[in-house]
């Protein structure tokens, strides 16, 4: 009896399988790991979309003394840590020989959201958070699951995941930009209309940061504000505003109604030239006001704004400030002057 070399069985392949490479194949002895490890990405994901950031909350505002609230938030650290280890657990004893991806995964996913949140704060929603978690989630999972067997693979999901993240970040500050470019070409139009000029600080140091207009009692007031470099005041979150206010009657210098008349005993009002200062920067939430006269019948108010805690606790101290020279560098503007100034704020 004859042998053909060809007609013998061929001997199986030595390379090494990964059972639980995509995220669960079947296993010796039947199942569905795959299905299973869905339920885990499932479940894990809108669990950690939750507790994660409820976590760091409380962590950050929450009463340290307070026994309830540290137990709490010692739940809030172990639920999240060993529901992800039970998951490599399980991913483990599936025969993976990285237990750690999919896991890995969807923690990127939910940190991704929450960094996109952080960034975008108006978007925030717990259906939008916990949905967006589960869609990133989801989305590197089928990486995992549709790749090759590889080291690089977890690597590649992620990417995907905190891609996804930066585009939606990316597209929505885009229309964003776009979107102010509108508004402030319409703001520019609407500000050269103005059949007044518009008071503006021509000041070293102090940029525009927005520039509005609003109805006041059948006034028609342009508001500037101005936010300093950290050479002249160092602290964040100080500013200054610039009013304009039409008088219906113009007189000589700042008129009589603004509360600082000539001769009047105050230790809060003075008067330099044509510029009239109300200071009071020892008040308990500190202020100053400077107002002046730019043009016949066009009054500017220049006030400052100092940054305060919810409570109204001023964050700082009041700075040295110059409000009569600032005063006196208040200008008029109007027409192309008007709209270079709304650009400027841009």
């Amino acid at each position: 009896m004859s042998t053909d070399p060809g007609n013998q069985g061929t001997a199986p392949d030595p390379s090494p399988v990964d059972p639980g490479a995509v995220g669960g194949e079947a296993v010796p002895g039947g199942g569905a790991p795959r299905l299973v490890g869905l339920g885990w990405v499932l479940w894990l994901t809108p669990m950690l979309s939750v507790v994660v950031p409820f976590t760091v909350l409380l962590g950050a505002f929450g009463d340290s003394d307070d026994g309830l609230t540290a137990l709490v938030f010692l739940v809030g650290l172990v639920l999240p840590m060993g529901s992800v280890y039970g998951f490599g657990v399980w991913m483990s004893r599936q025969g993976s020989v990285r237990p750690w991806e999919l896991p890995l995964v969807v923690c990127a996913a939910v940190l991704g959201v929450l960094w996109v949140g952080y960034l975008r704060i108006e978007w925030f929603s717990l259906v939008g958070l916990v949905s967006g978690c589960l869609v990133l989630a989801l989305a590197g999972a089928a990486v995992v699951w549709s790749s090759r067997p590889g080291p690089a693979r977890a690597v590649i999901a992620v990417g995907v995941v905190l891609g996804l993240c930066s585009v939606v970040v990316g597209v929505s500050w885009g229309q964003e930009r776009v979107e102010d470019v509108r508004e402030n070409r319409e703001l520019g139009r609407e500000v050269a209309a103005l059949s007044h000029p518009i008071a503006a600080l021509e000041a070293s140091g102090w940029k525009p940061g927005s520039v509005s207009v609003r109805s006041a009692e059948d006034d028609i007031r342009a508001e500037v504000v101005y936010e300093p470099s950290r050479s002249v005041v160092w602290e964040r979150g100080f500013r200054l505003t610039v009013f304009t206010v039409v008088v219906e009657q113009g007189e000589p210098g700042v008129p009589e109604w603004v509360g600082c008349a000539d001769g009047a005993e105050s230790d809060r009002c003075e008067r330099r030239g044509a510029v009239m200062v109300d200071d009071g920067s020892e008040a308990p939430l500190p202020s100053m006001s400077a107002w002046v006269e730019v043009e016949e019948g066009i009054l500017a108010v220049l006030s400052t704004d100092v940054p305060t805690e919810k409570d109204g606790t001023p964050t700082m101290e009041f700075p040295e400030l110059d409000m009569v020279d600032l005063g006196e560098r208040v200008r008029g503007v109007e027409g192309e002057d008007a709209q270079a100034l709304v650009r400027e704020a841009l």
